[in-house]
């Protein structure tokens, strides 16, 4: 027989369970709900990521690394917060339909999970991007995506719903490429410097580079990717070579030899193509030049921009020579009105001793004929520009600088020929690629090139240049052995058994003459880069001297006797551009 304290007792002990089975499923009401919660939300930031990420990466592939982005061009998509459909087209036609693809792949989509889900898509060309200020690109997408779930715990609360949401932006940016040397010949190519022999240097030849230097040879079996003889050293902030090195002792630090393949080890401007001409509008034809001959005379001579080439008189008649054009006393080469002026010359460039200016522009040496230098200079020239320099170094510009670039007289580029004015046409077949050919004295004081590049920074650079900045020199890709792509990767497909250590060779090759060579005591200095194709050579004698703020992509180098110091570039870097998570 109970008493009656011990009812009251076990009433009290009832309430008790009674509350804390409530709180307990409170609890695990709670716990389910954040649990789901989270899953989901990691889900949605997954097909997020997935989707802006193949968005940027889809209009990166279309666009490649040197055409302008914009909108409706290329599959490039640009909208307003748009939702994807349903069933996104597959394959895709745009890169807005492939961000839609890859969110469904990730499990969301548009009124997915019973109508439950929805994914949104934003994209442009603007700048800043919405979600990520301070960030400068190229191109951007954003994707939301979002998901109504139940609940447990909130639903007693009378919040039977949640909605967890991700958001995540992918763009297009530029990317600095490392390194300052690139010597892009392999162990197959035929260098002038030996089969497979990237860098030469021999009668106490220095290199020094402030950054990194890579040699794509990968040569082995007894076989080396360098040749130095004497007292020849390299210093530099690190040297990676696909091959191995026969004076480990010359590289301080030592050369990482025998590196795996990879990007580092390929042309850095492949993908861009080339730097397009000019159009007859922008360097107009002049009417040619009586005799080549540009100066001379007791003043300055003032150049517009324009077509230039040599005439001679035949039987009464003027026609076009194909001879060099020869610059003597003082020339200036003007900007124009839009501060970048824009040169053709036809026949190469003899520097004859004077004090020769280069405005701001875009200088094209199309061409020179056989047995002449598309560039040749002597003891008695100052070749410079609007920048000159401090103390006896190179400092930044602030204009948009200036690129040459040294082809024949058949140059295309990004779909644009270079203009051949009729009274050209008739000697065109005759110009064609030759070398160039600095022979200075050591005199800084009347012999010295001081040479700016191009300029992204500058409001006057031309967008169609803006990929190739800061290139200062540039040797036409077809003036190589190896085939090259239009697009300026290397042809692997136009012959049998291709490969990208043994690419297919340039049918013209022996119309080709890769070389720049700089001889006796030039002083050089150019700020920016200078390029040159696989199979080029960049080559230095006697005790010329390069001593600059810059990077050289080239096939192989050959130092004998002479220093070459690459300085730290201040400047805007060489980028690629790139897809990347930016939000």
């Amino acid at each position: 027989m109970l008493r009656t304290g011990d009812k009251k007792r076990r009433g009290q002990a009832l309430v008790m369970i009674t509350m804390s089975l409530i709180a307990m499923c409170g609890v695990m009401g709670l716990a389910v709900d954040l649990g789901w919660a989270y899953f989901v939300r990691k889900s949605a930031q997954r097909a997020a990521d997935s989707a802006a990420m193949a968005a940027a990466g889809f209009a990166l592939q279309q666009v490649g690394q040197g055409a302008l982005f914009s909108c409706g061009v290329s599959k490039v998509a640009c909208q307003a917060v748009t939702s994807c459909p349903a069933s996104p087209p597959s394959p895709p036609g745009t890169d807005i339909d492939d961000a839609c693809l890859y969110a469904k792949q990730n499990g969301f989509t548009f009124g997915g999970s019973g109508g439950q889900q929805n994914v949104t898509i934003a994209a442009d060309i603007t700048n800043p991007v919405p979600t990520a200020p301070g960030i400068t690109v190229d191109y951007w997408a954003t994707a939301r995506v979002t998901q109504n779930i139940p609940q447990l715990f909130s639903a007693v609360m009378q919040f039977p719903w949640a909605q967890v949401s991700a958001r995540a932006t992918a763009a297009v940016i530029d990317v600095a490429v490392p390194g300052t040397v690139y010597m892009l010949d392999r162990e197959n190519d035929a260098s002038p410097n030996g089969k497979g022999v990237d860098l030469h240097m021999g009668g106490g030849g220095n290199l020094t580079v402030a950054g990194g230097m890579y040699m794509a040879s990968g040569a082995a079996g007894g076989k080396y990717a360098t040749a130095i003889n004497g007292s020849a050293t390299a210093v530099t902030a690190y040297t990676s070579t696909r091959g191995q090195v026969d004076q480990p002792s010359a590289f301080t630090p030592a050369a990482a030899a025998g590196q795996s393949d990879g990007v580092n080890f390929q042309d850095p401007m492949q993908g861009k193509g080339q730097p397009p001409p000019p159009t007859q509008a922008q360097a107009p034809d002049t009417g040619g030049t009586p005799g080549g001959n540009l100066g001379g005379g007791s003043g300055c001579t003032n150049l517009s921009p324009g077509t230039y080439y040599a005439t001679s008189v035949v039987k009464g008649k003027t026609v076009a020579s194909g001879a060099p054009l020869n610059l003597s006393g003082c020339v200036n080469f003007t900007s124009g009105g839009s501060g970048f002026g824009n040169y053709v010359f036809f026949g190469g460039l003899n520097f004859n001793g004077g004090t020769f200016t280069f405005g701001p522009g875009r200088y094209i040496l199309a061409g020179a004929q056989s047995g002449n230098s598309i560039v040749s200079a002597g003891n008695g020239n100052i070749i410079t520009d609007n920048t000159p320099m401090s103390g006896g170094n190179s400092v930044a510009n602030i204009d948009a600088g200036e690129m040459f670039v040294f082809t024949d007289a058949n140059y295309t580029a990004q779909g644009t020929a270079v203009y051949v004015p009729p009274m050209v046409s008739a000697v065109q077949s005759t110009l064609g690629f030759s070398s160039i050919d600095i022979n200075m004295g050591n005199d800084t004081s009347s012999s010295y090139v001081n040479l700016h590049g191009l300029n992204t920074s500058n409001a006057n650079l031309p967008p169609e240049l803006k990929p190739f900045a800061p290139d200062v020199w540039w040797q036409d890709q077809a003036n190589s052995p190896i085939l090259y792509n239009p697009d300026g990767t290397i042809n692997t497909t136009a012959c049998l058994g291709g490969s990208i250590n043994s690419p297919c060779a340039n049918p013209s090759a022996a119309k080709t003459s890769p070389d720049i060579n700089f001889q006796a005591h030039p002083n050089t200095w150019l700020y920016g880069m200078l390029y040159q194709p696989r199979g080029a050579s960049l080559n230095f004698q006697g005790h010329g001297g390069l001593n600059s703020p810059m990077m050289i992509i080239t096939g192989s180098i050959s130092l004998q006797g002479s220093p070459m110091v690459l300085q730290p570039y201040p400047g805007n870097p060489l980028v690629r551009r790139q897809a990347a998570l930016v939000e």
